[in-house]
């Protein structure tokens, strides 16, 4: 089983396009547990709130989403931690919460991000790629 944890920017992208919507059946594999924290929550509603993207979508498929996120993910209240090396604050929640759950991958789409590669044993990779991990070992 695959532990990981999905950037608010992958929820934001299954918000408004039909893109990532293998998301949602990636949500219900048995053989995946996502891990999210309210502060993942807070910042997809701060996101999905702001008037570049309501232009994009409803209120009721922002519902939608949220509804998803509260079914399939596991929740964890983790507390602020600091990491040597990492810049953006708003990231080191996904950072915390995936060193607290020993995650064993995290999705972003954030170059930023994409460009460490790792963190601990975390790995950082696009949505496309694990997907594509996920077709080669089925």
């Amino acid at each position: 089983m695959y532990k990981i944890v999905i950037d608010a920017n992958l929820w934001i992208s299954l918000l408004i396009g039909k893109r990532l919507s293998s998301l949602k059946k990636l949500c219900f594999n048995e053989n995946i547990s996502i891990i999210t924290s309210p502060k993942m929550v807070e910042e997809f509603i701060d996101v999905s709130s702001r008037e570049k993207i309501k232009k994009y979508a409803t209120p009721q498929n922002i519902s939608n989403v949220l509804s998803l996120i509260k079914a399939c993910c596991v929740d964890d209240p983790i507390e602020d931690a600091i990491f040597p090396g990492l810049n953006d604050p708003k990231d080191l929640y996904l950072f915390a919460l995936a060193n607290a759950n020993d995650a064993d991958f995290l999705l972003t789409g954030d170059k930023p991000l994409l460009a460490l590669g790792r963190f601990h044993q975390t790995r950082i990779i696009s949505y496309s790629k694990f997907m594509a991990m996920l077709e080669e070992e089925a």
